[in-house]
């Protein structure tokens, strides 16, 4: 019951704080690179920026782990990070997860070019195994919506490799959209194509600025039913 509450607290705060705030360059994914949820974009979280992030998802196997995810910023264009989740011991399956990651944007944005990153991203989870994916990415804004919102696109094509008892690897392609507000509001929608890798996977997510250094996130998907949390940031801005 007490989780519960502080879940359904946690989201009436994000709710309540919708248009306030101020724009925040980038945000984190749940345990990994700066990107939407679980999908890395070409950017990054900002020169010697360090930021925080913890996050508790509702899994569809009926479990609820908490995620903390540190990712620091060496330069405008290179960042690394550390995540952690414990999986949920009252589903049977107690237990540890970690993942390391580095990006570096080769290319900024400009009017008529995306810009372009590539990344490592390794994930080693005891009841899923080793997870090493290598990726690269494009994001263009698409759009400008009104005055100052705007509407963004990522391409992601991945190779990932799977060792669990045996191993699998295959190219995986995503895609996601992001709607940007200069209230600090940012509307996602992202999308994993099912491959001898990974299953099928979508999602849903609003990440919002709720003061100068705190942001939250929440939204649903096919595998992570729900989730919700907050970054807290140092520098980058």
């Amino acid at each position: 019951m007490n989780k519960h509450i502080s879940l359904v607290s946690l989201l009436m705060l994000c709710l309540v704080a919708l248009f306030s705030g101020t724009t925040q360059a980038s945000f984190p994914t749940l345990m990994g690179p700066t990107g939407l949820i679980e999908v890395p974009t070409a950017e990054t979280v900002g020169d010697r920026a360090l930021r925080l992030t913890f996050s508790v998802t509702d899994e569809d196997v009926g479990e609820q782990l908490p995620l903390l995810n540190l990712t620091y910023g060496l330069s405008p264009w290179t960042e690394i990070g550390f995540g952690y989740h414990r999986l949920d011991p009252t589903a049977g399956d107690a237990g540890d997860g970690i993942a390391l990651y580095a990006k570096y944007r080769f290319a900024d944005e400009t009017e008529a070019n995306p810009a372009l990153a590539g990344g490592v991203w390794f994930r080693d989870v005891d009841r899923f195994g080793e997870w090493l994916s290598v990726y690269g990415v494009v994001t263009k804004r698409l759009r400008t919506l009104g005055t100052l919102s705007s509407l963004h696109g990522h391409l992601i094509v991945s190779y990932q490799r799977r060792s669990n008892g045996e191993t699998v690897d295959d190219f995986v392609p995503s895609l996601g959209l992001e709607y940007r507000h200069p209230a600090g509001t940012s509307a996602v929608l992202e999308y994993v194509f099912e491959t001898d890798v990974t299953l099928e996977d979508y999602a849903i997510g609003i990440r919002q600025q709720l003061l100068p250094r705190l942001s939250g996130h929440l939204g649903f998907g096919k595998n992570s039913l729900f989730f919700v949390g907050l970054t807290y940031a140092l520098g980058g801005f």
